[in-house]
């Protein structure tokens, strides 16, 4: 199948992500990176509704992220600090705690946005209000439970011992 490596960004169709939280609800272009073929870039269109987070407040540890504001305007929360981003805003995040983010809607309107990113292997995000980590495909621990390289390897293998 050939893939179309042009589309227009307001001729996009919406789907909701359904998630399980009332105040993370948005909806998600139907295309996917995948539809232009796309493998070392990950990208999706958001439409974040009036009063809703986008995600909870994270960064990635190799990914960089970038936002460009399509539609509206909306507080951006990046490494702690606020500020009102709108349509034009391209917003980078490096893959540090310094890249960490977060936007709600505080206005009344729609905000629509492109989030482009690297897509570059595994990549680990960790979520500091709440001192979790996602270790890829939905595998969420809490920081708390993090252990030294070496835990549970201070006797030599049974393996070996045979």
């Amino acid at each position: 199948m050939k893939k179309n490596n042009i589309i227009n960004l307001y001729e996009l169709a919406f789907k909701s992500k359904n998630r399980k939280i009332k105040h993370y609800n948005m909806n998600s272009s139907e295309l996917t990176s995948g539809d232009l073929g796309a493998i070392k870039l990950f990208f999706d269109i958001k439409e974040l509704l009036p009063g809703q987070l986008s995600y909870p407040y994270h960064f990635h540890s190799d990914n960089e992220e970038v936002f460009i504001i399509i539609e509206g305007e909306a507080t951006l929360r990046q490494n702690n600090k606020k500020r009102i981003v709108k349509k034009g805003d391209l917003i980078f995040f490096p893959n540090t705690v310094e890249g960490a983010h977060q936007l709600y809607n505080h206005s009344g309107q729609s905000v629509k946005y492109l989030d482009l990113s690297t897509n570059l292997g595994i990549d680990i995000c960790q979520y500091p209000d709440s001192g979790k980590i996602n270790a890829g495909s939905a595998n969420i621990f809490k920081m708390a439970d993090r252990v030294d390289y070496f835990t549970g390897e201070e006797q030599i293998p049974d393996f070996w011992k045979k």
